[in-house]
C-alpha cells in the first residue's frame, strides 16, 4: 500500500502519536495526511512528529484540514508542510461577499 494513504482523523482516538503509527502499521499504510489531532503544525516543537514519522517509514502526504484566516502564525502550518515533505495542504478559508 505504497501509493494509497490515511488521512489520520480515522485514527483520532489513537493518540499519542506512536499509537497513531502502530494502528497505520497494522493497516500497512505508508503514507498519511496528518490532521491536527496528532500534530500542532503552529509549534515550532511538531519537528518531532515529521522525524518519529519518518523513522517509522511513514510519508507525511499532506496535512489538514487546516482553516485559515489570514493570520500571521498561519505562516508556521506551511513551513511544517514543506519540513515534511508534504504535496498538498487540506485548506478551509473564510469566503467574503
Amino acid at each position: 500500500m505504497d501509493r494509497i494513504g490515511v488521512q489520520s482523523w480515522c485514527f483520532r482516538e489513537f493518540k499519542p502519536l506512536d499509537k497513531l503509527i502502530g494502528k497505520l502499521n497494522e493497516c500497512k499504510f505508508k503514507n498519511v495526511e496528518l490532521c491536527g489531532v496528532h500534530a500542532n503544525f503552529k509549534s515550532h516543537e511538531s519537528t518531532g512528529v515529521i522525524r518519529q514519522l519518518k523513522d517509522a517509514g511513514i510519508r507525511i502526504s499532506s496535512i489538514g484540514v487546516e482553516n485559515f484566516k489570514g493570520a500571521p502564525e498561519e505562516e508556521q502550518v506551511f513551513k511544517f508542510a514543506k519540513e515534511a515533505g508534504c504535496d498538498y495542504i487540506a485548506a478551509n478559508f473564510p469566503i467574503e461577499n
